[in-house]
């Protein structure tokens, strides 16, 4: 046996105890070499074994991770848009719920500004010019809540006036009926006052009754004399009552240089229902107290007034 058979030979008997050839196939080689009469056998393939990819496990999880979060996202989605489309309601459910589901709406719920013009458009109907002796243009001023009701006061002045003609004041009570008031009672003027066809001012005070008080600002000048005084109008359940007529402001500067005289006066000291003082200042200081009797107020001396009159 040559060298180079016993190397082949050595080199079977490795790949036997490696598991690369079987008994069988070692012994069939191992006489191929003694004999040379059998073809040569090839030595099985060597089998590696195929690794698994680290991490391909948790791939997969991760992959299922995500696949679960598309399906969650998919849902929601779903879910809004269904939640957002209106459903059709009931027809009867909806025919019930309807009138209790809509306010109302009154013209006392609207802005004072907007409640005003409603009164005036009902207390004069569009015409706020009124034609009788004289022709009278009114505009509401105040609308004021008595306990019995609304009032409009509203302020007239006289087209083309003279000097005697007074200022006219219109007092309508009225009554909210859905968006817009109606007229109970109207008093057309309730009073006059001032000159030149228009009063000097009219504002509403609580302070004398508990029905609300109009007071009434008139005056005008003379030949260089001037004067004013105020109108005390208790606004009753009734209708206006006329309570007081106070002077209130005299001044002859106009028409004398000499020893000029000013005085002027102001309401104070009010006791509702009972009594007022009226406090003069300027060129002489006193205080005149008015007392109530029966439906008007005196003054507690029983006199006139000392404050001077144009």
């Amino acid at each position: 046996m040559s060298d180079t058979h016993l190397t082949e030979l050595e080199r079977l008997a490795a790949l036997r105890r490696d598991g690369a050839l079987t008994e069988d196939e070692f012994q069939r080689e191992k006489a191929r070499l003694l004999h040379d009469g059998l073809p040569p056998v090839r030595p099985a393939p060597e089998v590696i074994p195929v690794r698994r990819r680290r991490g391909g496990f948790f791939g997969f999880l991760l992959s299922l991770f995500f696949i679960a979060l598309i399906l969650i996202a998919i849902w929601l989605f779903v879910k809004d848009r269904d939640a957002d489309t209106p459903i059709a309601p009931d027809h009867d459910t909806m025919s019930a719920e309807t009138p209790a589901s809509v306010p109302t709406a009154t013209v006392t719920t609207l802005p004072p500004d907007q409640q005003l013009r409603k009164a005036t458009d009902a207390a004069f109907k569009g015409q706020t010019t009124v034609r009788a002796a004289e022709s009278v243009t009114y505009m509401g001023k105040h609308l004021v809540s008595a306990p019995f009701g609304p009032v409009l006061i509203s302020e007239g002045t006289v087209d083309n006036a003279g000097h005697v003609s007074a200022g006219k004041v219109a007092v309508h009570y009225l009554k909210p009926e859905g968006d817009h008031f109606a007229v109970t009672k109207a008093f057309l003027p309730a009073l006059e006052s001032g000159s030149f066809g228009q009063v000097a001012g009219t504002q509403v005070r609580k302070e004398f009754a508990s029905n609300p008080t109009l007071e009434t600002d008139g005056g005008g000048t003379w030949q260089g004399y001037t004067c004013s005084w105020l109108t005390l109008t208790e606004l009753t359940p009734e209708g206006p009552v006329a309570r007081a007529t106070v002077p209130m402001v005299y001044s002859n500067s106009g028409a004398t240089d000499k020893n000029p005289v000013t005085i002027e006066g102001k309401i104070t000291k009010i006791v509702a229902n009972a009594s007022f003082d009226v406090t003069y200042s300027g060129t002489r200081s006193f205080v005149e107290r008015y007392v109530r009797k029966g439906d008007t107020y005196v003054l507690d001396t029983g006199k006139a007034s000392a404050m001077e009159t144009c």
